[in-house]
């Protein structure tokens, strides 16, 4: 079984061993199934479930992969997207007066997801308990340590208080450090733990990425999720061929958790092992120049406090501007990559539209997946173009929705798993995309 392969089996299965590494992802680990489990496919939440989907036009693409691997909750799932649709569609629909309430939708869409809101909700509980333990055990050196990933640590932050900060980052510092002195002698099994502790432990992310390959070479579905897939491959080619020469690799490596991941999934073992490294110390230079940067904000506030002059700064601003020196990690290239690649898509797309031949032909085709509808619709000129691009996709979701209350009925009362082709997946393709 390929790296790849495993890590998606894992990732997958909610009773896998749990990571031990992180305190949290341990905790977290299965939490994308219990949410489709208990949540999604509970059909006394059925409108509840289809409003949160309408609202967010559907999953992020890491959550879609995964529940559209639920063949056996086909029915209930193509129940749920069914109503999703219908409620999108009189958002489509709004008249005048109701553009404000589409325009939010449409703004907030790009980072919306009703599984991410779910986990989210669970891990700031864990997280406030993480943190009262690590205020209780502070004060007791008997107690045991737990250790954070970076993605974590990063969470943890935005709950802390200012007293916190300084403590905690030098907490993760120790334990970044430790971590890069057994990179070398510790061997794969100690890079692999090195990757978990900077990038987190994948829950739903392998399943999307695992999926993203399987649809390497595929031209069918959303133009941008297309062109991003595209330029997502080129960079991991990218950098195993500067990697090969030794020509400035650095300047192409990951710094986020998905991509350092991606990295170890499809690259070769130097650029598993030179994305891990680099990222490692990325976010050691950025906690240390932190960390510093607090200490000397410390003593001159406290040298303000003694002037006659002093005025006291805001605490939540303050607050605020600590919190994001800790947390502002490198941007990571291959986001800006696959960022770059989306905007320029969607522009062609819109420039496209213009010319009547290729309006007609963007209604023929799947056109773009909802999320990335939601960009193209708000840069969209006023006007014809706007217009031929809500209207080719509100009569795509009624093709999608006609199909879906034909699949409901014929699977009332059977016990089968629905097929690949089935319109349930495709509506979860049509409401997150693939990229």
């Amino acid at each position: 079984m390929t790296r790849a392969e495993t890590l998606g089996a894992r990732s997958a299965d909610a009773d896998a061993s749990a990571p031990k590494a992180c305190a949290l992802c341990a905790a977290m680990h299965g939490t994308t199934a219990r949410y489709a489990r208990t949540v999604l496919c509970n059909s006394e939440r059925r409108e509840a479930n289809a409003e949160a989907i309408a609202d967010a036009l559907g999953f992020c693409p890491a959550h879609a992969a995964f529940v559209a691997g639920l063949d056996e909750h086909g029915a209930e799932i193509g129940a749920v997207m069914r109503h999703a649709i219908l409620r999108t569609r009189m958002l489509l629909d709004a008249g005048p007066g109701k553009e404000d309430r589409l325009l939010a939708v449409l703004f907030a869409a790009a980072n919306a997801c009703p599984a991410c809101r779910y986990a989210e909700r669970r891990l700031t509980g864990l997280l406030l308990r993480h943190a009262a333990f690590l205020r209780t055990s502070g004060r007791d050196p008997a107690q045991p340590k737990r250790s954070l990933c970076l993605p974590h640590f990063v969470s943890l932050i935005g709950v802390s208080e200012k007293k916190d900060l300084l403590s905690w980052a030098a907490m993760e510092i120790e334990l970044l450090s430790r971590v890069t002195r057994t990179l070398d002698p510790g061997g794969p099994s100690a890079m692999l733990a090195a990757t978990r502790l900077v990038a987190g432990y994948p829950d739903a992310t392998s399943a999307f990425l695992l999926k993203s390959a399987a649809l390497q070479v595929e031209d069918a579905g959303c133009t941008v999720c297309l062109a991003m897939r595209r330029a997502f491959f080129r960079w991991i080619e990218a950098l195993r061929e500067s990697i090969q020469i030794d020509a400035a690799p650095a300047v192409l490596l990951a710094t986020c958790p998905e991509h350092v991941w991606a990295c170890n999934l499809f690259g070769d073992g130097d650029v598993a092992v030179r994305a891990t490294r680099h990222a490692l110390e990325a976010a050691l230079r950025t906690l240390r120049r932190a960390a510093a940067k607090l200490e000397q904000e410390d003593r001159r506030l406290e040298a303000e406090a003694r002037s006659v002059w002093f005025k006291r700064k805001n605490p939540a601003y303050l607050l605020g501007q600590q919190r994001n020196a800790i947390t502002r990690m490198p941007r990571c290239f291959a986001c800006e990559r696959v960022s770059v690649a989306r905007d320029r898509a969607i522009g062609e797309v819109l420039e496209r539209m213009r010319e009547k031949r290729h309006r007609e032909a963007f209604e023929r085709e799947f056109g773009l997946c909802m999320k990335h509808f939601a960009l193209a619709r708000v840069i969209a000129p006023a006007g014809m173009v706007r217009d031929a691009l809500t209207k080719a996709h509100a009569a795509k979701l009624d093709s999608l929705e006609l199909d879906l209350a034909g699949l409901t009925q014929n699977a009332r009362g059977l016990d089968r798993a629905i097929t690949a082709a089935s319109p349930w997946k495709e509506a979860i393709c049509r409401f997150s995309g693939c990229m």
